[in-house]
């Protein structure tokens, strides 16, 4: 203990011997004033930033000769980001924000750089700062109007206000047709603000723009605007004679936008027309065959290229109906002629429950009678005899010319015994019924009766197979499924065998003795008297038997597209027709000097 207050009282003596004197060789002067030499810059070289969704700030600091203390990133007045490292970016999620300008101010802290010792111990810096604005514009696009559209040489000119927002990638005109469907589309860049629409060539049209920004987002539709001229499309239509078809079309008035005019029939004949050539809007069709009617597609396209290759209806098109090349008349359409009489210039239709003698000449209807539609008719070759079935298998005779009832015949009381479950009958034009029962429970029976004098010439059993069933006009032969009766000179009836390969579509001359049927591609000749051959000819490939006219005695037939009126006596096709569909038509009849179809006929020069 005693050694260690004598240290302490030499160490006190030692100091107190030295005295404290200071001399210039332990001072350095410093600069009291820092020099100011710090930069602060963003890579946006602008003093209004504009951002949207996030933008990445890039800082350029300059601080030589000094330490780096920090910065501190403030908007409007508020620290939004503090740094102490030096991390020079900063990421700024700006829908955090309202849309508009703000202020954006960074803060550079540094040493002072003076090198004093309050310098060195961190206890004097310096602040720098610089402010920018900051535009945000996170709205989505908003719209922009239409302001005029109008027709400008040859084409048509769309105008539109320009988008007064930064952020925006192009415009996009759309064109709708009269039902609201696509039909073309301009994008175009956002200095743009007009465009000539070269695909509209006329009709009712309504625009609308959208502006698309740079983030892909799309505004909603401008007001849309409606604009429309003159369609192209029909005029007016001749024939000249029947063979011969004008017609005369409104063209485009934006012949800048004219590609082709493609003109061709939807139903009727199969027509086409195209031309390139934006004045001619007078086609003439020849060689038109005999029709009830076309309809005309007229289909205008522009001349491209197309705008949207998705879509092939840049185009136009309009429809129009054209009345048949024959002359027009009143019968029901659907009507059915089944038989003539030469002699009273009367045609007979069959149309629901109505029978109807139509005058030849006028084809108007003359006499109508209305019956039961489970009734069957029967008319003679030439119409010199018509029979109507009633219930209660009563048979009604009527009058060719007013179709009034003339007699009325008591099945049963005319053929008593019989079984008329199910019948069918043919008439001859010398008043001969044959008629075909088939009973429920039994054999099928065919009868032969005299309607003159009610007389039963024949009556045989069978059995029937569906075949041909008909007698002939002068009532000396019937042909039933596979058999024929032949009436003899002593008035008795003999059986035969049918020609082989007879069917259904068997035609009798109305006043010649023999009748005639298809055998493949060879029409054959047979005398109705004798069941032989008398000769064949043969119309062509794909040529079908259809009547024989009972005033002039010509074969009608029809195929490939024709109709043939022949003479059968001579070998001769006497008149070609291009019918086109017609000839496929059940309603189509020859007679006299006409070809009858629903709506129209034509007259036949023969």
């Amino acid at each position: 203990m005693k050694q260690i207050y004598v240290l302490l009282a030499c160490l006190l003596f030692l100091v107190c011997a030295c005295t404290f004197s200071p001399s210039g060789d332990n001072f350095k002067e410093v600069n009291p004033t820092p020099e100011n030499n710090l930069k602060i810059s963003l890579a946006d070289k602008s003093d209004t930033i504009f951002a949207k969704d996030w933008v990445r700030l890039h800082f350029q600091l300059e601080y030589p000769g000094k330490s780096f203390y920090g910065y501190q990133l403030l908007l409007d007045g508020k620290v939004i980001h503090t740094v102490e490292n030096p991390v020079f970016f900063h990421d700024l999620l700006t829908t955090q924000f309202s849309d508009g300008p703000h202020e954006l101010q960074l803060v550079l802290v540094t040493s002072s750089g003076t090198n004093s010792l309050a310098d060195k111990l961190r206890l004097e810096s310096m602040q720098v700062y610089r402010k920018w604005v900051l535009m945000l514009d996170n709205a989505p696009p908003s719209p922009v109007q239409i302001t005029s559209i109008e027709p400008t040489d040859g084409s048509l000119r769309i105008e539109w206000e320009p988008y007064k927002r930064r952020d925006i990638k192009n415009y996009r005109l759309v064109r709708l047709d009269a039902e609201g469907y696509f039909k073309a589309s301009y994008t175009l860049p956002p200095h743009v603000t007009s465009v000539f629409d070269t695909t509209y060539l006329g009709g009712p049209a309504t625009y609308y723009v959208t502006v698309t920004d740079n983030k892909g987002f799309t505004s909603d539709d401008s007001e849309r605007r409606e604009f429309s001229s003159d369609m192209p499309g029909l005029v007016s239509h001749e024939y000249m004679g029947t063979d011969v078809l004008r017609l005369t079309f409104r063209g485009t008035d934006f012949y800048k936008n004219f590609g082709s005019y493609t003109i061709s029939s939807v139903y009727g004949p199969a027509l086409h027309y195209k031309t390139n050539t934006v004045s001619d809007t007078v086609i003439t069709f020849r060689d038109i065959p005999l029709t009830i009617g076309f309809e005309f597609q007229f289909y205008v396209s522009p001349k491209g290229p197309y705008i949207d290759p998705r879509y092939f209806n840049s185009g136009l098109i309009s429809l129009a109906q054209i009345p048949g090349n024959g002359i027009r008349h009143d019968l029901d359409y659907n009507m059915q002629l089944h038989a003539s009489n030469p002699e009273l210039n009367l045609l007979y239709d069959l149309v629901s429950e109505t029978i109807s003698a139509v005058d030849s000449r006028t084809l108007q209807v003359s006499h109508q009678r209305k019956q039961r539609a489970s009734n069957i008719t029967a008319f003679s070759n030439s119409v010199k005899y018509i029979y109507v079935k009633e219930p209660s298998n009563v048979l009604l005779q009527l009058d060719p010319r007013t179709l009034q009832t003339i007699r009325s015949v008591q099945l049963n009381e005319l053929l008593p015994g019989s079984d008329f479950f199910n019948y069918g009958f043919k008439v001859s034009d010398n008043n001969k019924l044959a008629l075909i029962s088939y009973p429920s429970k039994s054999d099928n029976s065919l009868y032969i009766v005299d309607m003159a004098t009610g007389r039963v010439e024949l009556q045989h059993v069978f059995k029937s197979q569906g075949g041909t069933f008909t007698i002939s006009p002068d009532g000396e032969a019937v042909f039933v499924d596979n058999d024929v009766f032949r009436r003899a000179a002593d008035g008795t009836w003999k059986r035969e065998q049918m020609v082989k390969g007879l069917y259904a579509s068997l035609y009798f001359h109305p006043t010649a003795p023999y009748f005639i049927y298809n055998d493949f591609f060879t029409t054959k000749v047979y005398s109705t008297k004798s069941n032989t051959s008398i000769g064949s000819f043969s119309l062509g490939d794909g040529v079908h038997l259809y009547d024989i006219d009972a005033a002039t005695g010509y074969l009608q037939a029809v195929g490939n597209g024709k109709t043939y009126i022949y003479d059968i006596e001579n070998r001769r096709i006497v008149k070609e027709l291009n019918s086109g569909s017609l000839g496929s038509r059940s309603a189509l009849r020859f007679f006299k000097d006409k070809l009858i179809v629903p709506s129209y006929y034509f007259p036949i020069q023969l």
